[in-house]
């Protein structure tokens, strides 16, 4: 077990699973990400120069190969940093709470008791079948809400549920049957409770 993570598990707490993001998946991530960039930037390369207007219609001229070497920089740095900020991330499942690790310079946790859950949902995609690999999604409530404006000129809102997730991991089945049936102990130990509750009251 990681030595830090064991050092803020409460009395009692248990860890029953730990895992990271799939180290093959995470690779081949970044490799996709380079290769985005070399076409990117063998595009403007490939250009003497581009010219780019503003609003107000002044045109400006700029070298290609100069916005070739910004995208070269640009993107492996952005890229470079991606890979690392995920392969340090680290998920542990106790019998109280899910806990994500994360933080290339000072470390970061984030625990999701499993009263703050409301859903659990596991999602496995063509890349996950073939390495695997899945993501279990924790729905906590949390909403995202997206203001636009139409073709009329009115504003619309759009909104969408914001889940925690433990990303590529592997036996994601598992670590979702086992988080759901924690989940669901909690709610049956809740409206056993309440039941007990009422019972008394109606007595």
């Amino acid at each position: 077990m990681d030595q830090q993570i064991r050092q803020i598990l409460e009395s009692s707490e248990q860890v029953t699973w730990q895992g990271k993001i799939n180290r093959t998946v995470l690779i081949l991530g970044l490799v996709f990400a380079l290769i985005v960039v070399g076409v990117v930037s063998f595009y403007f390369f490939s250009q003497d120069n581009l010219a780019f207007t503003s609003d107000k219609g002044n045109v400006t001229n700029v070298s290609g190969t100069l916005l070739g070497y910004i995208v070269v920089i640009v993107g492996i740095l952005f890229s470079l940093i991606g890979f690392a900020r995920k392969y340090v991330i680290e998920y542990a499942v106790t019998n109280k709470r899910v806990i994500v690790k994360s933080g290339i310079i000072g470390t970061d946790f984030k625990s999701v008791y499993y009263d703050q859950m409301k859903n659990v949902l596991v999602s496995v995609g063509i890349i996950g079948k073939i390495f695997k690999v899945g993501t279990v999604k924790i729905d906590t409530g949390k909403i995202s809400v997206n203001q636009s404006r139409g073709d009329n000129g009115h504003s619309r809102s759009s909104s969408k549920t914001v889940y925690d997730r433990l990303q590529d991991i592997e036996t994601p089945y598992e670590v979702f049957k086992m988080v759901q049936s924690s989940l669901s102990g909690r709610k049956e130990g809740l409206y056993s409770g309440r039941a007990d509750t009422e019972t008394l009251e109606k007595k």
